[in-house]
């Protein structure tokens, strides 16, 4: 085995070679300790976290919005998808101010399909099973 004087040059070198990596802009300059949340999932970027009670509502920012909550993927506490607001086992008007709202803002509750695009399909999805009611 070679002392590691022998390597100094070459690592020296390797070192300066190596790209830099520059830190992301992004940074959060204020915050509560809550609960909930869940798993945001955009284009470039996936937020998740879980700890305490939620804030509610959403929080926006000049290019991404987050909505205070507990964790959906848990189970969801309504009789079925379109049951998105409280009170729970009931499907009101509550539930499609709910969807409507997340739908118009692109928040990840009004994707019922789950397949990370708000389109045509949640809304015929949404409308079915608002139709099917609670049993």
């Amino acid at each position: 085995m070679r002392p590691l004087q022998a390597f100094g040059p070459a690592l020296g070198i390797a070192v300066l070679a190596t790209p830099m990596v520059a830190a992301q802009p992004f940074n959060i300059d204020s915050f509560t300790v809550d609960g909930g949340g869940g798993m945001l999932v955009g284009t470039n970027y996936t937020l998740s976290g879980t700890i305490g009670q939620p804030d509610a509502g959403v929080l926006d920012g000049s290019s991404f919005s987050i909505s205070g909550g507990f964790w959906m993927a848990v189970g969801v506490p309504g009789c079925n998808l379109a049951d998105l607001a409280e009170p729970f086992g009931v499907l009101d008007l509550g539930d499609i101010n709910v969807f409507v709202s997340g739908f118009v803002i692109q928040d990840p509750i009004a994707d019922l399909n789950d397949d990370t695009i708000l389109d045509l399909a949640d809304i015929n999805l949404f409308i079915s099973l608002f139709i099917a009611g609670c049993p």
